[in-house]
């Protein structure tokens, strides 16, 4: 085998962006993708059913998350463990820090330029250190401005990976109740009576008006099906139809954006 080839492996579950970085890849000689999957599962059987020098993981998957799959290669040491360039929609500290502890050697964050994702392949593969270089790991997770990473922009990011759709009033109103919840906590203490209402004076209308499009707009993102796996991470503390309270996502999410 040719030393000088790397052996990647994709697992993200956007197609565009699977299909992209693929095509990508394959123009180069330097690389050869040995395996694609678009969820957890069929992903940590291309690792264990291949050798991987660097495996291309998104943090948020269907069926299994990143973490997991980390999880699963915790205590493995030497050429049988893949390198670990995680992909990130979300900037919050909490999954990045978890997934440090558990070995990720770098972190990407979305959108990102593919040339320079073929560099940190390489130096990836290159470092031979046993430590992630946190120089990079700083300069790609972090490296947004902070009108990048500003509420609206983590809110958007969001909605759109759990594939709400952008047409209906509800997701305007709940992208506006997670800004505001970011901006000001207290108003998560109580949504009825204060968070509503600041949204339906902005928005010209009132606040059952408000509440009822936020469901219907989970509702809907619910029955289209999860594309991210978002929904199985908040746990199950759902009533009985099965979908997240308005209350609980807008806290979860914004929870997130401060973690």
């Amino acid at each position: 085998m040719d030393n000088n080839i790397i052996n990647v492996a994709i697992i993200e579950d956007n197609k565009e962006l699977h299909k992209s970085i693929r095509y990508f890849l394959e123009q180069n000689d330097r690389f050869n993708v040995v395996g694609c999957a678009f969820d957890g599962v069929e992903g940590l059987k291309i690792l264990n059913d291949n050798h991987v020098d660097v495996a291309l993981l998104d943090i948020v998957l269907p069926e299994l998350d990143g973490i997991r799959i980390l999880e699963e290669f915790r205590d493995i040491r030497g050429p049988l463990r893949p390198k670990f360039i995680m992909f990130t929609a979300v900037s919050a500290e909490s999954f990045t820090k978890k997934a440090m502890e558990l070995g990720a050697d770098y972190f990407v964050l979305k959108p990102f330029d593919l040339t320079l994702l073929v560099s940190r392949i390489i130096q990836v593969h290159e470092n031979d250190t046993g430590r992630p270089f946190e120089s990079i790991i700083n300069l790609d997770l972090y490296s947004s401005t902070k009108q990048e990473n500003s509420p609206s922009s983590f809110a958007m990011g969001i909605l759109h990976k759990i594939g709400m759709p952008s047409n209906l009033k509800g997701s305007t109103y709940l992208k506006q109740a997670i800004v505001m919840g970011i901006e000001n906590k207290d108003l998560l203490g109580s949504m009825t009576k204060a968070l509503y209402p600041a949204i339906a004076k902005k928005y010209n209308t009132n606040s059952a008006c408000v509440e009822r499009a936020i469901r219907h707009a989970i509702g809907k993102t619910w029955d289209r099906g999860d594309p991210s796996g978002f929904f199985r991470n908040m746990g199950n503390s759902y009533p009985d139809d099965g979908k997240p309270t308005n209350s609980a996502l807008i806290a979860y999410i914004t929870d997130l954006y401060s973690a």
